[in-house]
């Protein structure tokens, strides 16, 4: 270990310094990222599925709301009833091309022919009981769609704020239909009853004691299916529509009735979008479990919970796949980065925005290239129709080269997980593979206040080592126990031996994340470590022990008062550690990073024999002198 320590880290310092001094490199993206966003408008349809609840989830469905980012189309008739025709190979499950293309034209023509397009126009053009209709909701919602330098575009020409009115008619086309499908609901009671007969079965199997499993939630699970339409209205029947079915307040009732009728027969075409298929769940704590749960929620309230999360995971899915539903916009500032989206985008601290720089190639075409990767450090609500003057959002880099005011920032949805690898020099060594969640990345949507860098971080690490009597303190402990029973009056043995242990650690904790300049990360934080050391007594192929060295004390007790120990062939001692920890580390290509971190172990409480059956009087560190203090740590980390 001694030559390997000095060796092994200065070849990591020549690395990381190696890839500190050249910057990165950008990203090309071969097509030009499209600057344009506009507000996109969602209609949320509920497909019967046959489900034992699906009467309730039906009635309940209406509760499931549309969030800030989006306009709320909703209808009155929100079930695709005759979609019940179409059985259960309607929505899900399949995996043939030509099958899901059957299904997803199968759902577009139910939705034609309950006139699902027609419904969404009468919503944007707030069509009234006697069949007239008005431009209030669409300029309305052409206002609030409207950034600060639309506004201030349209104050500058002729028409004024007038000018914004034929910007809002795009938005029209830009509406979408999100078809729900649920199915394979049960719950918890009974996911719990199925596991416990698993158990239960395993068990008797194996002539093993029966242990049920902690019911700690109630509530609901089940899978989800999903399919986005979007409503095709082109220039075609827009023109159709403007010229033979617009219905003016002051026509003559005959042609309101007429008009009304023949909106009636209008046929709106759909485009397939995109489908997908997970599991969901509405579900709460029992009391005595969780935080924050005083209040048990009804059945009806975990139903609806339990669609809400297939609603919220399938919008996840689209910004990460489809380009429209992601938000873009453009640098304002730069010290400190800045950009005018906030709460009506549905921002969130430590969100993940990709920063691009349109570059025009040596034959006229002009592609996207990466230029940085920001997060989200504080969100602005602007949920208000824009007067040129909003505030802007505040962002922080994290990786990549220098930004500049004009740049496009769009939204790129990241998991919030890191990975890393790596090996830690000293005396608590080892190789180790670890975790770390974003929790600011996972609530700071409902929390806009919330700092950024928040994490909870797990890992796992073995280490191979040989210790000079370890078991010392055994020794001695039994020396007493050996005395007070005459059956191991013949026992002798004053040997100081030596043997090959094996440690494993879990060790996990929180820490927050501290951009410095543009790819460092300065990362401090808390954990606690446990720990377990043991050795093993090998046998030859007669069965013979082949050493004898730190187990045969432990084997010679344990092997007739086997209520001391669960294998009287393992010497096994476990730990605890308090631990604090400052990492540091840099982007070399987003999203990979190069870091190296200082621990510092503190051993805390007595050391316990395997699984707390045989408490001792010492210290971890009086079996396994120095395993404590400090152990550094180099290796690499993804972030998804």
């Amino acid at each position: 270990m001694n030559g390997f320590f000095p060796s092994a880290f200065l070849s990591f310092v020549a690395l990381f310094l190696q890839f500190t001094v050249f910057a990165q490199s950008d990203t090309l993206n071969p097509k030009k990222v499209d600057a344009n966003y506009d507000r996109l408008s969602l209609t949320y349809l509920y497909q019967p599925s046959g489900d034992r609840f699906e009467s309730r989830m039906q009635k309940l469905f209406e509760k499931v709301r549309v969030t800030d980012k989006f306009n709320d189309n909703r209808l009155e008739d929100n079930v695709l009833e005759k979609s019940r025709s179409l059985g259960p190979g309607a929505s899900g499950g399949g995996t043939n091309a030509q099958t899901a293309g059957v299904r997803e034209n199968s759902l577009g023509n139910v939705m034609r022919h309950e006139q699902v397009g027609k419904h969404i126009l009468e919503i944007w053009y707030n069509q009234q009981e006697d069949g007239s209709m008005n431009m209030d909701r669409v300029t309305q919602r052409g206002q609030y769609n409207a950034s600060d330098e639309q506004v201030k575009e349209a104050m500058m020409t002729r028409r004024g704020l007038s000018f914004l009115d034929e910007m809002a008619l795009t938005l029209i086309d830009k509406s979408y239909v999100l078809v729900m499908r649920y199915n394979g609901i049960r719950t918890m009671k009974e996911i719990y009853d199925q596991q416990d007969a698993q158990r239960r079965k395993r068990a008797q199997a194996t002539n093993q004691r029966f242990v049920p499993v902690e019911r700690s939630k109630n509530g609901y699970k089940g899978n989800a299916h999903v399919y986005l339409y979007k409503i095709d209205f082109n220039d075609e029947l827009s023109s159709e529509f403007y010229s033979q079915l617009w219905v003016n307040s002051t026509d003559p009732d005959s042609v309101k009735q007429a008009r009304k009728a023949a909106l009636d027969t209008f046929d709106i075409p759909f485009t397939f979008v995109f489908r997908s298929s997970f599991s969901v769940e509405g579900t709460q704590f029992n009391p005595g479990y969780g935080f924050m749960n005083k209040k048990q929620g009804s059945k009806d309230d975990m139903l609806v919970k339990l669609m809400q999360d297939g609603v919220n995971r399938a919008i996840d899915r689209f910004e990460r796949k489809i380009p429209s539903f992601r938000v873009k916009t453009r640098i304002t500032d730069t010290h400190p980065i800045r950009a005018k989206v906030g709460r009506k985008e549905g921002l969130g601290v430590e969100q993940r925005y990709f920063v691009w720089e349109d570059r025009q190639g040596k034959d006229g075409t002009v592609a996207s290239k990466r230029k940085g990767v920001i997060r989200v450090r504080s969100v602005v609500d602007n949920r208000k129709i824009s007067e040129g003057d909003t505030e802007p959002s505040q962002f922080f880099q994290v990786a990549g080269r220098k930004i500049r005011p004009g740049m496009l920032i769009e939204q790129k949805k990241a998991l919030g997980i890191g990975i890393r690898a790596g090996y830690g020099f000293g005396e608590i060594r080892g190789f180790m593979l670890g975790f770390d969640f974003n929790l600011s990345n996972y609530i700071g949507s409902q929390l806009p206040n919330m700092d950024p860098g928040w994490k909870l971080w797990i890992e796992g690490a073995a280490d191979f080592n040989t210790y000079n009597s370890p078991h010392l303190d055994y020794y001695d402990r039994f020396h007493k126990f050996l005395a007070t029973h005459p059956d191991f009056s013949d026992y002798e043995s004053d040997e100081i031996w030596s043997a090959p242990f094996n440690f494993y650690r879990l060790q996990g904790g929180f820490s927050r994340d501290f951009a410095v300049g543009r790819n460092f990360t300065i990362t401090p934080g808390i954990g606690w470590c446990y720990e377990w050391g043991f050795s093993t007594i090998l046998r030859d192929s007669d069965g013979n022990r082949v050493n004898t060295g730190a187990g045969i004390y432990n084997y010679q007790v344990f092997s007739t008062f086997p209520q001391y120990s669960l294998d009287a062939n393992v010497l096994e001692v476990r730990g605890n550690l308090f631990l604090v920890n400052l990492q540091v580390a840099r982007y070399l290509y987003y999203p990979l990073q190069v870091y190296g971190r200082a621990d510092y172990y503190i051993p805390f409480f007595n050391a316990v024999d395997r699984e707390d059956k045989f408490y001792l009087d010492r210290k971890y560190t009086d079996f396994f002198p120095g395993r404590e203090g400090l152990t550094l740590e180099a290796g690499i980390r993804i972030d998804l």
